[in-house]
Formats: C-alpha cells, structure tokens, sequence
C-alpha cells in the first residue's frame, strides 16, 4: 500500500510541475523572433519545409484517389482507394490543415515578416508569393471550398484560383531569374486550364515552353524531418 500511494504522489507531483511550467525561453516570442538576423531567411526556410510537408500530405493521398498505385501494403488511408471520401476522415483535415497552415506561414511572411527584416530581397518575397499562389491553388483544386483566412468565410474555388493569380503576378514582377519566372508562368497555365479558360491556359503554357527543360523542384530533408513519403511509400512498402 505504502509503496501504491508513494507512486501516485510521485505521478502527482511530477504532473502538477508540468502543469505549473511557464515559458522560460524568450527568443519564442514574436517581437524577439522579429529582431533577430536575417529573419525572412530563416522564416522562408521554415516556409520551404512546410511546402514539402505540404507535398507529403496531397500527393500520397491524391495518388490513392486516383488509382496511380494499389494501396495493399502501406499504412495510409485504405477509403482513398475506393475512394471514398468523408469530411471526418483525419486524412481530409491533415489536408486541409497543411494546406492553410501553407497559406498562413505565407501570409505572415510577406505583411510582417519580410516587412520587419531590412535585409529582406525581392525575390526572397517572390518565393513567398508564390508559395502563397499554390496554397491558393490547391486549396481549390482539392476543396469544393476552403476559408481564405484564419477563422475566415469559406471562398469558392474561383476565388481561391483569382486570389494565386494575383499572388503569381506580384511574384513574377518581383523575380529576375528567367527560370522562376517561367516556373510561375506554367503555373498561371495550369490555373487557367483548371478554371476551363482555354485560351489563356495556352496562351501561359505556350510562354513557358520558351525553356523546353523547365523543372521546379521541391527539395526533401531526410534528416530534418521533412522526408520524402511518396519516395519511401514507392520503395520501401
């Protein structure tokens, strides 16, 4: 018994420090976050690994919807190889979550990020639009409608492909390597043939053929927690 009681204090003790714990590391705060060196540098390398986890989430899911490879062996969702598709599936929100978190890290980048950085360059903003771009587009890609803002209404996917159209043309104005731009070019192309816009889709898709070898790639981080799923579902299941 003695032994019994002396346990559960010791549980209890060690749960009411936990509970009493406050924050003791300043530099987690956003005014100090804010003054440090090179901030957009560091928040933009934060953004890049969001995006990879981003792809992690969308592609091995979409990937199971559309039927590109059986899922027998793996560990994911096995309603997406119906498919079907509920809106309580953990699956759907760890989308839906990625996708916005995606637009807010972008959002907060671009107005007080970058904004608080003096060293900030253009095309460090252009990365950041259009990262902001393609959270816009998958959020209406994937979504019969998303908010477009923290507790926001929900927008329609028209106005999600409006709103990365215009992130896009604040990007390529901002970017000077050729290669980007056309990056963001083929992207206005896919926008456009989404929303059913023939014309233009050709008319950006034909822009962007100026570079035949044009390849955006999203860079991994094995080692930082930021792996390739897709890659180790393809070898490794």
């Amino acid at each position: 018994m003695k032994t019994y009681i002396k346990t559960i204090f010791v549980f209890f003790t060690a749960g009411t420090i936990l509970l009493g714990c406050t924050k003791d590391n300043p530099n987690i705060t956003d005014e100090v976050y804010l003054t440090t060196n090179n901030v957009t540098t560091t928040w933009l390398a934060g953004m890049k690994r969001h995006m990879a986890l981003t792809m992690n989430q969308v592609i091995v899911n979409t990937e199971l919807v559309s039927d590109n490879y059986y899922n027998n062996r793996t560990l994911s969702s096995k309603l997406f190889d119906i498919p079907q598709i509920d809106n309580y599936d953990l699956d759907v929100n760890s989308i839906q979550s990625a996708i916005q978190r995606l637009r807010e890290l972008s959002e907060y980048g671009l107005s007080t990020v970058a904004a608080a950085d003096k060293t900030t360059t253009n095309l460090q903003k252009a990365e950041m639009y259009f990262i902001n771009a393609y959270s816009h587009i998958l959020s209406a890609e994937l979504f019969t409608g998303l908010p477009g803002a923290n507790k926001g209404v929900v927008l329609s996917p028209t106005t999600h492909y409006n709103l990365a159209l215009t992130a896009l043309d604040q990007a390529i104005a901002l970017q000077t390597d050729a290669t980007e731009k056309l990056a963001y070019t083929l992207l206005k192309a896919r926008i456009y043939y989404d929303m059913g816009n023939a014309s233009q889709a050709r008319i950006f898709a034909t822009a962007a053929m100026a570079n035949p070898l044009l390849l955006k790639q999203q860079l991994f981080d094995g080692q930082n927690g930021a792996s390739n799923d897709f890659q180790t579902y393809l070898f490794s299941s």
